[in-house]
């Protein structure tokens, strides 16, 4: 009997030798733990809270961003009509649009008319129509060589791009020649009040080299043509919609009188500079209906 017992003591001594080891290591890594914790920097809970804040932020952008994209329409160039991501054909450009003028009542269709208007202009544009939403006049300026029948070599110059704050005063002559084609600017006689501005503006460096390239072209025969720009009533109208808090002039024409094409005609005719446009001629005394004398388009 004894002879069996004898393994069973050892295999006994055995396993309890093997758990004695293993509580050892396990106090030795218990120990090794807390001391490596100590010896690492505890993060004050402000710090990872702004962290968290962080990332929120961050991943709330990129999912906005995301969103975006899903609702943009997704229009790829060069994409054959009629496929998903190609652009409306002209056809059915032109179909919508007369739909849209069967579902249109007037007020409707003045702002359409204003929105269009607005989505031509660039912002220093936009700046020389405030100048002239007051109603103040701007000396203008035309000039012309001798060769070719008074060709006009510089067209539009003005002291409005000036007065307006525009940020490439090179451009002031296309700005305010998109202006009159736009119909939100006109052209007036010349003011003699404005004598001093007029002296201003033929001092301009690209105002003398228009008249130097002029009389080089004409033989030493170049003309100056002094007029004014102010604020057409169609411009009058759309800057009185956009910023009623401004206290203007009302405008002559009323909104339905602004879709009348009658209405509209002298402004749409008014002709602009070109190789033929001669602007001593382009406007003439007319007689208005009350019979006052007024300005106006000459007549062929």
């Amino acid at each position: 009997m004894s002879d069996l017992t004898e393994p069973v003591r050892g295999l006994t001594a055995s396993w309890g030798t093997v758990l004695r080891d293993v509580r050892t290591l396990a106090a030795d890594l218990t120990s090794a733990s807390v001391e490596l914790a100590r010896q690492v920097p505890v993060v004050p809970v402000e710090q990872l809270l702004a962290g968290w804040s962080r990332a929120e932020d961050t991943v709330l952008r990129e999912l906005k961003t995301r969103l975006d994209q899903l609702d943009e329409p997704r229009v790829r160039r060069g994409a054959p009509l009629g496929q998903p991501g190609a652009p409306r054909s002209a056809a059915r450009m032109l179909e919508d649009l007369l739909t849209a003028s069967i579902e249109a009542d007037s007020a409707t269709s003045v702002e359409e008319l204003y929105r269009a208007l607005l989505l031509h202009l660039v912002p220093d544009e936009a700046r020389i129509l405030a100048a002239l939403a007051d109603g103040t006049s701007y000396p203008l300026i035309h000039v012309q060589s001798r060769s070719n029948g008074w060709r006009t070599v510089l067209a539009n110059a003005s002291t409005v791009g000036r007065a307006a704050g525009v940020q490439v005063p090179d451009a002031v002559p296309l700005y305010v020649g998109r202006l009159r084609a736009l119909g939100l600017a006109e052209e007036g006689p010349a003011d003699d009040s404005l004598a001093v501005h007029y002296d201003i503006l033929l001092g301009e460096p690209s105002v003398r080299r228009a008249e130097e390239d002029a009389k080089e072209a004409g033989r030493l025969n170049s003309r100056m043509i002094r007029r004014t720009l102010r604020i057409s009533p169609l411009g009058r109208r759309l800057w009185q919609a956009c910023r009623p808090e401004d206290d203007l002039e009302p405008s002559p024409l009323s909104d339905s009188e602004l879709l009348d094409a009658d209405a509209m005609a002298p402004a749409l005719r008014r002709p602009e500079p070109g190789p033929g446009f001669q602007p001593d001629t382009a406007f003439r005394p007319v007689t208005t209906a009350n019979g006052t004398n007024g300005t106006g388009p000459a007549l062929s």
